[in-house]
C-alpha cells in the first residue's frame, strides 16, 4: 500500500532540492544493494549508494537546471516548485523497487513535460520518496498547477503501479470534507460552503419555526428556492446550494433542519436563566482613542462580524464578506500595526524605505559570505560561514515578509474605505425607506 501528497513550495527551490537529496536520508549503508541499483553500473562502486535519480535534469545540478528552464521562460517568481512524497507501508517494498515505483509514476502522471528530482529516504522506518517538481515545463514554458483534478489523478495512477506490482490500495478513499473547505483550510481561508454552512447554524440558533429560519436566510440577503431540494442562493453568489449537501458531516436536509429547531425550541422553553449583569470598571475617558488606518481595519473586522468577539454574529454587508476569506491576512497586518504602533500610510512608507535601505545592507553581506563559502576549504570555518548564512537569510526573510505586509496594507487601504462608503451608501438608503414607510402609516 502506498500513500502519496503533493504541495507547493513558494519560498526557496533550493531549500527543498537540498532536503530531499540530503544524504543522510537516501544513502543505504547495505552493501549487498549495490548488486541490484539498475544506475550501479554506471555510478562509482562505493559501499554508499545514493538513492537519488532525476527525470529530464541531472540530480547533481538540479537547482542550476530547474532554475535554468524558469529564466527561460521569464517565470522564476510566485511558486518556484512542488514537493511530495510517495509513501508505502513499513517492509513492503526494498528502495529500487520503490525508487522505481515512484519514477513509473511521475512518468505517467507528469507526461514528460516537467523536470522532476526523485529521492528515496531510507531514514525512517517506512521507505518514501521524495519528489520536487520544478513548477515551469521544460518543454512548453507553461506552469504546474496541481489542481484537485491533478491530485485525484496523481492518487488513482499511485493505486494502479501499486496493483500492477501486487500492493494492498486503500479501498474507497475519500474526503470527509468537500475540496474547498479542505483548500480553505489548509491556506488559513474561509470558503464559501463553510460560510454559507455558518449562516445557517446561526439561523437555526435564532429560530422557533421553518418559517423563520427561512425569513432569517433572507434578511442575511440569502435567496431560497423550493423544489424536489431545498437550496439557497448566498448574497452576490452565481450558483445555489442544496442544504442537504452543504457537509459531509453534519445533515442539513430540510427534515434535520426542522427537527434540530423542534428540539431547540422546546429546550429553550424548558430552561430560562436569569441574564447575567456585568458591572463596568474603570472610564472611557483615559483611554486612548485608536485612530488612522487602525481604526480603519477595526470597523472593517466589526462589519465582518469578528469584532466583538463575544457579540452574537450578525448580517455581514456582501461588500466585505468576501473578506472572510483573506481574515488571516487581515488581522496579521492589524497585528502589525499594532506592534510597531503605527496608524498612518505616512508612517508605513517611512517604516517600509527604511526596511529597504536594511535590506539592501544585508543582501550585500550574503553575496559576500555566500563567496567566503564557495572560497573557503577549511571544513570547520565553512560549517561556520553556513551557519552564519543561515541565519543571515532568516533575517532577510523576515524583514521582507514585513515589507510585504506593508504593500498589502496600503492596498487594502482604498478597498476598505470603498467598501465601508458603500455600507454607509446602503445603510442611508435603508433608513430613508424606513422614514419614508413611517410617514405613510401616519
Amino acid at each position: 500500500m502506498a500513500t502519496t501528497s503533493v504541495w507547493a513550495v513558494n519560498d526557496n527551490l533550493k531549500r527543498v532540492l537540498d532536503y530531499a537529496a540530503n544524504k543522510e536520508k537516501t544513502e543505504s549503508k547495505d552493501d549487498d544493494l549495490s548488486n541490484v541499483l539498475s544506475y550501479a553500473a554506471n555510478a562509482d562502486k562505493t559501499d554508499n549508494m545514493s538513492f537519488v535519480s532525476g527525470i529530464n535534469l541531472d540530480p547533481a545540478h538540479a537547482y542550476e537546471q530547474m532554475m535554468m528552464v524558469k529564466k527561460q521562460f521569464n517565470k522564476t517568481n510566485q511558486v518556484v516548485a512542488f514537493h511530495g512524497y510517495h509513501s508505502f507501508s513499513p517492509g513492503e517494498v526494498d528502495p529500487v523497487t520503490a525508487h522505481n515505483m515512484t519514477r513509473e509514476l511521475m512518468d505517467r502522471w507528469l507526461s514528460n513535460d516537467f523536470q522532476v528530482l526523485l529521492c528515496t529516504h531510507l531514514d525512517q522506518g517506512h521507505i518514501h520518496t521524495h519528489f520536487v517538481i520544478n513548477s515551469v515545463s521544460w518543454t512548453t514554458g507553461k506552469r504546474f498547477l496541481n489542481k484537485h483534478s491533478d491530485y485525484r489523478r496523481l492518487r488513482e495512477l499511485s493505486d494502479e503501479i501499486c496493483k500492477e506490482h501486487g500492493l494492498s490500495i486503500i479501498e474507497n478513499p475519500g474526503f470527509k470534507k468537500h475540496y474547498a473547505e479542505v483548500n480553505s483550510e489548509r491556506q488559513f481561508k474561509i470558503s464559501n460552503r463553510t460560510l454559507i454552512v455558518k449562516d445557517v447554524e446561526y439561523c437555526i440558533s435564532i429560530s422557533v419555526t421553518w418559517n423563520q429560519f427561512v425569513r432569517n436566510l433572507e434578511k442575511l440577503g440569502y435567496q431560497v428556492k423550493y423544489g424536489k431540494y431545498f437550496a439557497i442562493l448566498p448574497p452576490g453568489g452565481k450558483k445555489y446550494y442544496r442544504t442537504d449537501n452543504l457537509s459531509k458531516t453534519e445533515d442539513y436536509s430540510t427534515e434535520a433542519i426542522k427537527e434540530r429547531i423542534r428540539l431547540r425550541t422546546s429546550f429553550v422553553r424548558e430552561v430560562a436563566t436569569e441574564p447575567k449583569r456585568y458591572r463596568l470598571k474603570g472610564s472611557f475617558k483615559n483611554t486612548k482613542k485608536i485612530t488612522g488606518i487602525r481604526a480603519l481595519y477595526i470597523r472593517h473586522l466589526y462589519e465582518l462580524g469578528i469584532l466583538p468577539k463575544h457579540k452574537p454574529r450578525k448580517y455581514i454587508h456582501p461588500a466585505v464578506k468576501k473578506d472572510l476569506y483573506k481574515l488571516k491576512q487581515i488581522t496579521d497586518e492589524l497585528t502589525f500595526m499594532n506592534k510597531k504602533k503605527m496608524s498612518s500610510l505616512e508612517e508605513i512608507d517611512s517604516y517600509k524605505s527604511k526596511l529597504n535601505q536594511v535590506l539592501d545592507e544585508l543582501t550585500k553581506n550574503n553575496r559576500s559570505l555566500c563567496n567566503k563559502i564557495n572560497r573557503c576549504k577549511d571544513s570547520d570555518i565553512k560549517i561556520e560561514l553556513i551557519n552564519e548564512h543561515d541565519q543571515l537569510l532568516k533575517r532577510i526573510n523576515e524583514l521582507r515578509k514585513e515589507v510585504k505586509l506593508c504593500d498589502s496594507i496600503c492596498k487594502r487601504n482604498e478597498s476598505m474605505k470603498n467598501n465601508l462608503d458603500k455600507i454607509r451608501e446602503d445603510k442611508s438608503k435603508e433608513e430613508i425607506q424606513t422614514t419614508k414607510k413611517k410617514w405613510r402609516e401616519k
